[in-house]
């Protein structure tokens, strides 16, 4: 690195990107001030980090980090929203949403990493349909509330089963010693 900005930027970067798990990288060119404000606005909300990167350095900062395939994605104009798996995946529905809506019309997915991995942009796309921690300790409490519903009947029909085979024998027992 030949100067001392570059040298700052990278150790700011290897700081930054110190605990990643998971990235998007953006193409982040042709938008108002006001598409990035809201933008910004979501992530901050989703509690994703974005970061417009100079190139060079982000790849010499991420190299450790991420797959050679990863780093290559960081060509032209980029941002970089990261985060943990959770986080991305967040960010992940905000960039969905915003495309749906246009309101981000110079943004557009170049691709991922997920743990290690590279991810394209459809796979990307396919977090969007992953729930979320909320969701899925919902579904978690449901499955575990309804079988613990379930318990008190199945006790019943446990005792109730032997019961009226009892009552069965009695009464084929009685209609023998009738006839």
């Amino acid at each position: 690195m030949p100067n001392v900005i570059n040298r700052k930027m990278y150790s700011e970067y290897e700081k930054l990107f110190s605990s990643l798990e998971a990235a998007i990288f953006l193409k982040f060119e042709k938008h108002t001030t006001a598409q990035d404000r809201e933008l910004r606005k979501q992530f901050r909300k989703e509690r994703v980090e974005l970061s417009v990167v100079r190139n060079r350095i982000a790849r010499l900062a991420l190299s450790s980090k991420m797959s050679a395939d990863a780093a290559k994605l960081i060509k032209g104009p980029t941002a970089i929203a990261f985060g943990d798996v959770e986080r991305v995946i967040a960010a992940a529905k905000v960039l969905d949403a915003a495309r749906k809506a246009k309101s981000a019309p110079g943004i557009e997915v170049k691709g991922g990493y997920l743990q290690g991995a590279a991810l394209s942009p459809d796979q990307v796309k396919a977090l969007t349909g992953l729930p979320g921690k909320k969701e899925l300790l919902s579904m978690v409490l449901g499955n575990v509330t309804g079988t613990a519903a379930n318990v008190p009947s199945l006790a019943q029909s446990a005792l109730a089963t032997p019961a009226r085979l009892v009552a069965a024998l009695i009464d084929k027992k009685e209609k023998e010693g009738a006839a």
